[in-house]
């Protein structure tokens, strides 16, 4: 497959011609394309897509309807890039992580493990997912990301529901 843009491996060519029409010459309509390009991605699970990783979780994390942001939706894509290729140490630590990165890891935990974080705070006396979220929101707000923790639980639910 070449590396064409994400759009080429979704829709036809006629297809990408009018949704490159509509991109470039309504301004208007550019949101709702993206949406459109991204909820295709999110369903076309059978094809696949030779784009970087980063880019398509731009593209599904800019289906958020509640984000405020492009750029909001982009630090979040890059967050979930970060944890990809992670297989240890993905549960935050209160007492090994630090700042952002405490932040990062509890919201990729709480979206896609948070099962285990019951699981560690029932049987084993860690502190509870509330906890952790209380704290990771804090930080963000901190670090001058107060979009993200202002939605730091839909993005949970929105991360969950779409990539699980």
């Amino acid at each position: 497959m070449s590396n064409k843009g994400i759009i080429h491996h979704l829709y036809t060519k006629n297809e990408c011609e009018a949704i490159e029409f509509l991109y470039k010459e309504e301004p208007d309509l550019r949101k709702p394309v993206v949406e459109a390009i991204g909820n295709k991605l999110i369903v076309a699970s059978e094809k696949f897509v030779n784009t970087t990783f980063l880019n398509a979780m731009h593209l599904i994390c800019l289906t958020a309807k509640f984000a405020d942001s492009e750029d909001e939706c982009y630090r979040v894509a890059v967050t979930i890039c970060q944890f990809c290729n992670k297989t240890k140490d993905l549960l935050p630590s209160i007492t090994q992580d630090k700042g952002i990165l405490f932040a990062n890891k509890t919201l990729i935990s709480l979206s896609f493990f948070s099962q285990a974080m019951k699981r560690r705070w029932m049987h084993k006396g860690a502190p509870s997912p509330q906890f952790y979220r209380k704290i990771s929101k804090t930080v963000y707000e901190s670090h001058g990301q107060k979009d993200i923790s202002r939605h730091h639980e839909q993005w949970e639910a929105f991360l969950g529901e779409r990539l699980i």
